[in-house]
C-alpha cells in the first residue's frame, strides 16, 4: 500500500513536470515562429526598399545621361556660335537662333539637374531607411 502511494506521487509529479515542460516548449516554438515571421516581414520590406533604390538609381542614371547629352549639345552649339560671329549680318540672324536654342538647352540642363538633385535626396532617404531596417538583423 504505502509503496504504491509513493510511486503514484512520483508519477503525478513526473506528469506535472512533463506538462510544464511541454507548455514551455510550446511557448518557445510560438516565440520562434513569431520571430521567424517578423524576420520574413523585415526581409520583404528591405527587399522593397532595395527595389525602390535600384529604380531610383536607374532613373538617376537616365537623367545623368540626358544631362550629358544636353551638355554635348550645348558644347556643339557654342562652337557653332563662335564661328558664326565672324560672318556677315545675315549670319547674325542665325547666331540669334542658335542663342535661343542654347537658352532652351540650358533650361533643360537646369531642369535635369534639379531632377537629379531630387533623385539624390530620395536615394539618400531610402538608404537611411534601408540602414534602419537592416539594423534589426543579427547575424
Amino acid at each position: 500500500g504505502r509503496g504504491f502511494a509513493v510511486v503514484a506521487d512520483e508519477v503525478r509529479n513526473l506528469a506535472q513536470r512533463t506538462q510544464e515542460s511541454t507548455e514551455e516548449i510550446q511557448h518557445m516554438i510560438e516565440e520562434l515562429q513569431s520571430s521567424a515571421s517578423e524576420a520574413t516581414n523585415n526581409m520583404q520590406q528591405s527587399q522593397s526598399v532595395v527595389e525602390r533604390c535600384l529604380s531610383s538609381a536607374q532613373i538617376s542614371t537616365q537623367k545623368i545621361e540626358k544631362a550629358v547629352a544636353s551638355i554635348d549639345q550645348v558644347d556643339g552649339l557654342l562652337i557653332h556660335i563662335s564661328s558664326a560671329t565672324d560672318q556677315q549680318s545675315a549670319v547674325s540672324r542665325e547666331v540669334a537662333g542658335s542663342i535661343a536654342r542654347i537658352s532652351q538647352c540650358a533650361a533643360q540642363v537646369l531642369e535635369t539637374a534639379q531632377q537629379i538633385e531630387s533623385g539624390g535626396f530620395e536615394l539618400g532617404a531610402m538608404g537611411a531607411k534601408l540602414k534602419t531596417h537592416t539594423l534589426g538583423f543579427k547575424i
